[in-house]
């Protein structure tokens, strides 16, 4: 599906009907199109199933607003979370609100495609306000999120599948190592790390997972808390995401997982899968690591041996066109831009 389009069942089913064979498994990559996957009409989701959660969960998940309410239900840790329905309620906040928080979009894909960042930082009161002004009038409501301070390397992702009578097959977890951009980025560099490492997450999950009744590929990203050393849940992502492949190297496919349960196939448990394992995505990595390079925290050896031990994303030794034009695209972007820190799409 074409990124950056408006995705709803209407415009789902119209292309689906046009498809030149009679049944496919729908594998959804984006929030949005999960959403409009789950409302298809039964007459085409019994020609495309998918393995995924139900229309209700996805919206829940999908809303950070939604979201924080459901954590606080299950007593699961998160950080503060205020959902701001005007500006009148925005005014009525003490100004010990605005310390240590950001404004955090409720619809973070609408938000990025508009913005190209996940949230929004402000100096001031005043600032935030105007901020919170813009993105009500662009139509993208906002929540007042407290931050949870900690490096990159405090990040945590529980990934794994549900198949379609409640059952965990499998669980896979990473850590973050770098970042892009460095305030709210998204993952640059990975490394697999033991379920026992953060067991303490893994439960929070299990009780998420039950109580949304879930089904389908899911990656729960968590972050330790510095001040207290607890794990705090920031997200849940109800779809396939960008590290797939990598978990599939691993010993975790969870999109074979997914293929198979849509179709009814046998499935079958992953109780193990490699640790200690690196991969990195050069489209966020590239300018990740200009960044800490040119700010003395990451020397030239170690960027080389970081890349050189570990696995990239962007190239597949049986589809290296999309790799390779990836790399032209970034090496043009370097040279027109020296400092610039732009992400090629």
């Amino acid at each position: 599906m074409p990124p950056g389009e408006d995705a709803d069942p209407a415009r789902l089913e119209s292309l689906l009907e046009h498809l030149p064979f009679e049944a496919a498994v729908l594998m959804p990559c984006t929030d949005s199109w999960a959403r409009a996957v789950a409302g298809l009409r039964s007459s085409l989701a019994e020609r495309f199933p998918a393995s995924q959660a139900d229309a209700a969960a996805i919206a829940t998940l999908s809303d950070k607003g939604r979201f924080a309410g459901l954590a606080d239900g299950l007593g699961i840790p998160h950080p503060r979370t205020l959902v701001l329905r005007d500006v009148e309620e925005f005014d009525s906040l003490p100004d010990e609100r605005f310390l240590g928080s950001f404004l955090k979009p409720r619809n973070s894909e609408a938000f990025y495609r508009r913005y190209r960042r996940k949230a929004t930082s402000f100096k001031t009161r005043a600032e935030a306000r105007a901020l919170f002004i813009e993105f009500s009038e662009a139509g993208l409501d906002c929540v007042l999120q407290e931050y949870v301070p900690g490096p990159a390397t405090s990040h945590y992702f529980v990934d794994g599948f549900v198949d379609r009578s409640g059952r965990v097959l499998a669980r896979f977890v990473r850590r973050r190592l770098r970042q892009w951009p460095a305030d709210f980025g998204n993952n640059a560099y990975n490394m697999s790390v033991p379920l026992r490492d953060v067991q303490e997450a893994v439960t929070m999950v299990d009780r998420l997972i039950a109580g949304l009744r879930y089904r389908g590929i899911f990656s729960a990203e968590f972050k330790v808390d510095e001040r207290t050393g607890e794990f705090k849940i920031i997200e849940v992502n109800c779809r396939a995401y960008w590290f797939v492949g990598f978990a599939a190297s691993c010993g975790v496919d969870v999109c074979d997982l997914a293929y198979r349960d849509a179709l009814r196939l046998p499935t079958e448990h992953v109780d193990r899968y490699d640790e200690g394992k690196r991969c990195h995505f050069l489209t966020m990595d590239w300018p990740a690591c200009r960044a800490l390079h040119r700010s003395g925290h990451l020397t030239a050896g170690s960027w080389a041996r970081s890349w050189m031990t570990g696995t990239d994303l962007t190239f597949a030794r049986d589809d290296p066109v999309p790799g390779l034009r990836t790399f032209v695209n970034l090496a043009l972007e370097t040279v027109r831009h020296p400092t610039s820190g732009t992400v090629v799409p």
